[in-house]
Parts: C-alpha cells; structure tokens; sequence
C-alpha cells in the first residue's frame, strides 16, 4: 500500500492556494518532471555528489559517472516537495493516514479559503 498524501499548494506573488492528493511516487514524479524541465535533478538538489567509477586511471567520462550514494527512507519524498516548493512557491504534505496531520492539513488549508475543497478530498472514497 502506497501512502497517500494531502497537499496544500501555492503559487508565487500573487499567492493562488490549491489542494490536491497524491501518492509519494505521483510526489516524486511531479517533481522529476519539473527538474527535466529546469535540467536539474533531485539527487544535485539533495546533495548528493556525482563521482567517477571509470576503471582506467585519469578516465571519468559522461558514461562513467553515477551519484555517490543512494536515498535515504523518506530523503526523495522531502526533497521532492522542495522542488516542488521553489521559486517562491509552497508546498506542504500532510500524511493521509494520519489524523492529526488530516487535522492540521484542513486547518491551514481553511486559513486560505479552501476549506470546502480539502473536506472534500479528505472526505471522498480512497482512490
């Protein structure tokens, strides 16, 4: 079972608030689409240092490098929603298994006038 998340999105100057829910892999995604566009990746944004793994001495082509480690539990999911939070924008995840972050998602979203439409997500049968 994947877990599901509710988000609480806005957009830059002027600030548009929408919610949504999705998937941490729909998360992810989301956010790769946006580091294909701006030629940026998730790992260079977490850290994360390519390294060469040529086998001749002096030889690190574009063939022969990887990134120096792999993800931490939940580290593409954070970083993801850092992505997806830049430039002046917001993005918050609120677990939807989680009751108090349900309470808390549909807490912020009704401080900026969306709370009709994250009742309505948190109250709509599972996807």
């Amino acid at each position: 079972m994947t877990t599901r998340h509710y988000l609480l999105l806005g957009t830059a100057e002027p600030v548009a608030w929408t919610v949504d829910i999705a998937s941490e892999s729909e998360i992810i995604a989301r956010a790769e689409v946006e580091c294909r566009l701006s030629g940026e990746d998730l790992e260079f944004l977490a850290g994360f240092e390519l390294i060469g793994t040529g086998k001749r001495a002096g030889s690190i082509g574009v063939h022969a490098l990887e990134w120096s480690r792999d993800w931490m539990p939940g580290e593409k999911l954070r970083t993801a929603l850092l992505k997806l939070g830049d430039e002046g924008r917001t993005c918050r995840a609120f677990n939807a298994a989680d009751p108090v972050q349900v309470r808390v998602f549909l807490e912020q979203a009704e401080a900026v006038g969306l709370r009709n439409e994250a009742r309505a997500l948190t109250t709509s049968p599972a996807e």
